[in-house]
This record gives structure tokens, C-alpha cells and sequence, in this order.
């Protein structure tokens, strides 16, 4: 599916560079799910807003059964490639300075309905991920206590071994004398 995300990104650079030739039609096709199953998180928001604006999600779904186009509709791909969340808004609203970027411009057009579905697949993802980074964390605390014991236990045996070394040379030199 890295072949999806290349030609979505592909596609909203010709997008963008030949706004004269889309349609709601056109805009249907060249985003089609048999071609491009999986939306670039950079590309995301730029998509979603032709998607609105054209209502290519219409076209399609009159092409295909009703169930099957909501689950593959370019909205729901955008959707779904949001869940990205670090990638998707980058600078659009999680950075403290906010520069006037066009990602920022493709943002601030967005429906605010629509922002919080975004925001709420962005939260869900970002909390699996906190979850897995957490469950990590725990495993690796864990490591960390076992090594430390057998750090403990060899530094012991370690101290053992030099006090009994010094003991024996004590012995020698005693004998020596």
C-alpha cells in the first residue's frame, strides 16, 4: 500500500497544479480505491477538502454498492490516513507557531464536524500508540530490575572472589616471611 500513498501524493500534486481540470467525475476517478486504496497522511486534509468540495464521495458511491463505498470512500481514506495524526496536521495545529502554510489553509477550511472526527481517530490512534509506548516502558523496567539484580549478584561474587584472592596472598606473604 506505499504504492497507494506515492500516487495519492502524485495525485494531489496534480491536483494542485490543475485545479481547471477537476470535477466531481474526474476528481471520482483519479481517487478511485481500486487504484488508491491508502491516502498519504500529508496528503490527507488537501484530499479530504476536494472531496467535500467536488462531492466526489457522491460519484463513487453511485458507482458502487452503498456499504462497500462508505468503508472505501475517499473521505474515509483521508479519515483513516489522519490516524497518522504527527504526519497528517503537522504544523496545522501541533505546532505553537502556527506559520501560514497551505497545510494550515487546508485545515482552517475543514468543517468543524468534520475537524472532530479527524481529531477523534487522531485521539484514538495517539492513545493505542501511548498504550503500546507504556506497555513498552513496563518491559523494559522490568529488564532493567532483573539486570540490575544480576549486576548486583556479580558485583558480589566479584567482591567475594577479589577478598578471597587478597586473603591467599596475605597467606603467601605470612608463609613467605
Amino acid at each position: 500500500c506505499i504504492e497507494s500513498e506515492v500516487l495519492s501524493q502524485t495525485v494531489a500534486d496534480y491536483c494542485r497544479t490543475h485545479p481547471e481540470y477537476l470535477d466531481t467525475v474526474y476528481l471520482a476517478n483519479i481517487t478511485s480505491h481500486k487504484f488508491m486504496p491508502k491516502v498519504h497522511p500529508t496528503e490527507a486534509l488537501f484530499l479530504l477538502n476536494l472531496c467535500i468540495h467536488h462531492e466526489s464521495d457522491k460519484h463513487q458511491s453511485s458507482e458502487d454498492d452503498e456499504n462497500v463505498a462508505k468503508d472505501l470512500s475517499l473521505r474515509s481514506r483521508c479519515v483513516e490516513a489522519t490516524k497518522n495524526w504527527k504526519v497528517a496536521f503537522g504544523s496545522s495545529v501541533l505546532s505553537n507557531k502556527r506559520k501560514r502554510s497551505r497545510h494550515n489553509d487546508v485545515y482552517s477550511s475543514i468543517s468543524f464536524p468534520l475537524k472532530v472526527e479527524l481529531f477523534e481517530a487522531a485521539l484514538v490512534s495517539a492513545n493505542i500508540e501511548y498504550e503500546n509506548i507504556t506497555e513498552e516502558k513496563d518491559i523494559l523496567l522490568e529488564k532493567n530490575v532483573h539486570l540490575q539484580k544480576e549486576i548486583d549478584e556479580l558485583s558480589a561474587r566479584l567482591v567475594t572472589q577479589s577478598l578471597e584472592s587478597k586473603d591467599e596472598i596475605i597467606t603467601l606473604k605470612e608463609e613467605m616471611l
